[in-house]
């Protein structure tokens, strides 16, 4: 665990420049020059680079390969470019918050479930190229979720030390998102966070040591669906919204939490309902136009459609 209390800090500023690499290329694609996101977003969206990294090579090869890397470290690269000057102040919540949860990090478990079809799926995405019909092999490879995808090419030999890692990322995200919203000048969304620490506090039993392992899809999905209707709540109670700009921004990365818990896992897609009633409300209150929404749904409507293919192919 001695070593964990560097390694984990620096997975977490690794997946924190994949963001900022996310941010830029996410600028470049909309012309949304403004697009900032906050900080909790950014290891969620390093997260979710290197899934779609690896989701993407998977149509064509296993991801145990050196190509998986190279679009991974493009992302990081420009990262590093988007650091400095001013993005560097919005990692050091994370940083700190990850050195905090680093015994949980060093101490978790597979869970049984692992062995069963989390890892043998992860197997076969290292090794092989998508596999037409391989739900047949197992059912659970048919709607599998978008964890393997990007627990898959982060075994170090068959030694899963980072999918731990990955894991607690999530929770890190989450903490993060409570600490920014305890701070918040919102009263809505002060109260919420403050109720959700304390449930966290009294509850805690299962995200210490018990429940929660590092195969399982349950807690990522759960705490991106958290905070994805938190940030929906965010934005349909505020009453000073600052800039169009700024609108749009906190738009797309709702949009993008709310795909992302679908395909973490399959049963989230109960947020849809959530997200169509917040941008039908932001609509109607006239804090987004219909061609920021239009903007802001192009990279997760993209995203749903490899997905979709992804699970034609399986299945």
């Amino acid at each position: 665990m001695i070593f964990d209390v560097v390694l984990f800090p620096l997975f977490m500023l690794f997946l924190c420049l994949l963001g900022l690499g996310f941010e830029s290329g996410t600028r470049l694609l909309l012309r949304a020059p403004d697009y900032t996101f906050p900080a909790f977003a950014l290891p969620l969206f390093g997260l979710f680079t290197i899934g779609l990294v690896s989701l993407l090579v998977n149509f064509v090869a296993g991801v145990d390969r050196f190509y998986t890397f190279a679009p991974l470290l493009l992302f990081f690269a420009a990262g590093l470019v988007n650091l400095f000057p001013q993005a560097g102040r919005r990692l050091n919540t994370v940083i700190l918050i990850s050195i905090v949860m680093t015994p949980l990090a060093a101490t978790m478990g597979p869970g049984y479930d692992g062995g069963l079809y989390h890892l043998p799926h992860q197997k076969w995405i290292r090794d092989e190229a998508i596999v037409l019909g391989l739900a047949n092999m197992h059912g659970r490879f048919g709607f599998s979720s978008f964890l393997e995808y990007i627990a898959a090419p982060l075994w170090i030999d068959e030694r899963f030390k980072l999918l731990s890692y990955v894991s607690v990322a999530f929770f890190v995200s989450f903490l993060v998102f409570l600490y920014n919203s305890m701070n918040s000048k919102q009263p809505v969304l002060r109260t919420l966070a403050a109720l959700i620490a304390v449930n966290l506090v009294i509850c805690n039993d299962y995200i210490a040591w018990h429940g929660w392992k590092y195969t399982s899809t349950d807690s990522g999905a759960g705490f991106v669906f958290a905070i994805c209707f938190a940030l929906g709540l965010h934005l349909i109670t505020e009453r000073d919204h600052g800039s169009q700009s700024n609108n749009g921004t906190l738009l797309f990365v709702f949009l993008m939490l709310a795909v992302m818990g679908f395909v973490l896992k399959a049963s989230n897609a109960l947020i849809a309902v959530w997200v169509l009633f917040v941008m039908l409300q932001l609509l109607w209150l006239g804090w987004v136009t219909p061609s920021q929404i239009a903007v802001a749904s192009i990279i997760p409507a993209m995203f749903m459609a490899i997905w979709i293919a992804r699970g034609v192919l399986t299945t």
